[in-house]
């Protein structure tokens, strides 16, 4: 069965280091690599998805939101409606469910282990393994008021919450779960909304 990849990854490294077969700034530079190429990947279904527009109110709209992130796992770290900003927290892999992961985890793990390939190797790409251990997920919600409309978009960042070691990871998630999650957050979102607005019809 395969373990977290901090765990697998430390205990490579003593082997590893002594052999030769690969260095820590190997292992450090694929996981920047991966973390860059999925932050592309990211910023551009984001430019496209991460933002709609709705005839709604702040009021309503942020408290659709909030609503919406409270029942997607969220907790609410921060909000302002003055300034329009949400800030929330989950434990990975949410908004996602476990079934929903592990079909992103088969998905998008041969995809990062075909990035760290040419710098670590073909063996040691085996050692990068996706897991939602160790991790949250941290959500921004931005709220424009316009002058017919309010903007609202979307951000996703991931941060390790494990012990500390000698790798340090990226923040970007997986495409494939930015993509999903983003999706959901929509939809609970407009559901939640559009469920206020009858209630106080």
């Amino acid at each position: 069965m395969k373990r977290n990849l901090t765990l697998l990854i430390m205990a490579f490294l003593a082997s590893s280091l002594i052999s030769g077969c690969v260095n820590l700034p190997k292992l450090q530079q694929g996981l920047d690599t991966v973390d860059d190429t999925w932050r592309e990947t990211n910023n551009n279904f984001l430019r496209t998805y991460g933002t709609r527009t709705y005839e709604i109110s702040m009021t309503d709209a942020f408290r659709a939101m909030i609503i919406s992130f409270t029942e997607l796992g969220f907790s609410i770290k921060n909000q302002d409606q003055r300034t329009g900003i949400i800030l929330a927290e989950a434990p990975a892999p949410n908004p996602l469910t476990k079934a929903e992961w592990q079909a992103i985890k088969k998905v998008e793990e041969p995809k990062m282990q075909a990035i760290v390939t040419p710098i670590v190797g073909d063996g040691n790409a085996q050692l990068f393994i996706l897991t939602d251990q160790n991790f949250k997920i941290v959500a921004n919600a931005i709220f424009l008021e316009r002058k017919n409309d309010l903007e609202i978009s979307l951000r996703f960042n991931m941060e390790y919450t494990g012990s500390d070691n000698l790798i340090a990871y990226g923040q970007q998630p997986p495409p494939s779960a930015v993509e999903t999650g983003i999706k959901k957050v929509w939809n609970t979102f407009e559901k939640t909304a559009f469920i206020q607005k009858k209630t106080l019809q």
